[in-house]
């Protein structure tokens, strides 16, 4: 007896791990799932195959893969990742960190608004269609988790290359104010740095202020 198991994060799909969300599985339940098998046929299934397919399963959920992708396809129609953040509506931002306080059980809504079909395409550049809610949510569904994974990663590489910015930033105010003898140093560092310290850990809390962020991080740039 055999079971069709992924034989890589890239295989993984995003109805797969909206099944699993935050939940801890039991090897039973991580096979059914991962296996796409009914109740009854993951329990006619030898013990022994459910331990070593839940191993397997396991460490491939440990080896994500971190690339991003500007363009995918969605059902055979290419889609293009939100090219510019400084654009972002209001409605493209409410829907996001709605979702996105729970990013895995809604990972095919979060994915909709972040790729969308492309409308026009030239080289590196393109444009995408307005959004206009969440829709074909199945076909994104289908689609790798390697896709939801590369997006949190950019997410994150923004995040780090703010802190790096925020931290030299840090030393050049610093110094400004050693130059600056008229003003004394502490009043000065509370007025440049305390700002943007708070902001950071506002962004830290949760997806949802993350996005809010990366419009202004993005104009900055």
């Amino acid at each position: 007896m055999t079971i069709n198991l992924p034989r890589t994060y890239e295989d993984i799909t995003i109805k797969q791990i909206m099944q699993v969300g935050d939940k801890e599985l039991n090897d039973i339940e991580l096979v059914r799932v991962f296996a796409g098998l009914t109740h009854g046929q993951v329990n006619e299934l030898p013990y022994a195959m459910i331990e070593k397919g839940a191993e397997h399963i396991n460490e491939i959920l440990q080896q994500p893969t971190s690339k991003h992708f500007k363009k995918i396809k969605v059902g055979g129609v290419d889609h293009g990742f939100i090219p510019d953040w400084s654009e972002l509506k209001t409605k493209e931002y409410v829907d996001l960190t709605t979702y996105c306080a729970d990013a895995i059980t809604n990972a095919d809504k979060v994915l909709s608004i972040l790729y969308r079909p492309i409308t026009r395409d030239i080289g590196e550049k393109y444009d995408i269609e307005d959004y206009n809610g969440t829709k074909n949510l199945e076909a994104y569904q289908e689609l790798s988790a390697t896709y939801l994974y590369g997006a949190l990663v950019f997410f994150s590489t923004i995040l780090e290359d703010y802190k790096a910015s925020l931290a030299q930033s840090l030393i050049q105010a610093t110094l400004e104010t050693k130059k600056q003898i008229e003003r004394p140093a502490k009043r000065l560092l509370a007025s440049v740095g305390a700002g943007i310290i708070s902001s950071l850990n506002w962004l830290k809390e949760t997806c949802l202020k993350l996005i809010n962020w990366l419009s202004y991080l993005l104009r900055k740039s």
